[in-house]
């Protein structure tokens, strides 16, 4: 029992050195702090099965000496003592051994279980933060897309408003040009039509060319310069212009 106990004290030592080393590879407190809970559970459990060791040694006997006729007891006699004692001995021990070395698997698959455990939240909390970081990737890229179509929106409502305007200035170029030109119609036709009306007001009046001497008149039938009653001085051109023909008597 005293070499189980000096195992697992030696094996609670081998978990606390392995419990270091883990935390200082990992930079993770966690892996010490499980080791020690382990190696001193295991310490403890070792010390105990040595002390029972101790407790169970023969004492040296207080009692007076048999007397020699116990001291004499057959030979056949202590062998079969002492092969019942050594057998007992060893089925305690191997079953001491046996809860032993259970005990050892026991807190070697829950320090397993522990680092797995701690590998598993590792893993679990890293992918958390990857997660993390693309949301917020993905919300950087979609604001910057929605910038860039806001951008573009504005930049298409700008040159559509600039065409409006250039189309409602053209259009409005167009009117004035129009206007203006109905306008010098309208003029021209009014002084044509006063320059009609004054004919029609002077049909019996003789107009005179001083280039020539000669003189005309608009009456198509003339009968001559005796129906004249007024005589104006004006070019040939000016007098055909409006109608006038030379006169039947020239």
């Amino acid at each position: 029992m005293f070499e189980i106990g000096m195992l697992i004290v030696l094996s609670s030592v081998a978990f606390l050195c392995t419990g270091v080393y883990r935390s200082k590879k990992n930079k993770n407190r966690s892996y010490l702090k499980n080791s020690a809970k382990l190696s001193g559970s295991l310490f403890v459990i070792g010390m105990l099965l040595m002390f029972i060791f101790v407790g169970d040694a023969p004492q040296a006997s207080e009692q007076p000496l048999k007397s020699k006729q116990s001291v004499t007891t057959t030979s056949k006699a202590k062998k079969v003592v002492k092969r019942e004692e050594s057998s007992t001995d060893q089925e305690q021990l191997a079953a001491e051994k046996a809860q032993a070395e259970a005990e050892i698997a026991k807190a070697e698959q829950l320090a397993l279980e522990t680092e797995q455990s701690e590998e598993a939240a590792l893993k679990a909390t890293e992918e958390a933060e990857r997660q993390k970081d693309l949301a917020i990737a993905a919300e950087a890229e979609r604001q910057k897309e929605a910038r860039l179509a806001a951008e573009a929106a504005a930049a298409a409502e700008k040159e559509a408003a600039l065409l409006a305007a250039s189309a409602r200035a053209e259009e409005a170029e167009r009117v004035r040009v129009a206007a203006e030109a109905q306008a010098v119609s309208q003029e021209e036709e009014a002084q044509i039509q006063a320059a009609f009306a004054e004919t029609e007001a002077n049909t019996e009046m003789i107009y005179y060319a001083p280039q020539s001497g000669k003189k005309y008149h608009y009456n198509q039938s003339c009968r001559g310069l005796s129906s004249a009653n007024s005589v104006a001085t004006m070019s040939l051109g000016e007098a055909q212009s409006l109608g006038y023909g030379l006169c039947g008597w020239e």
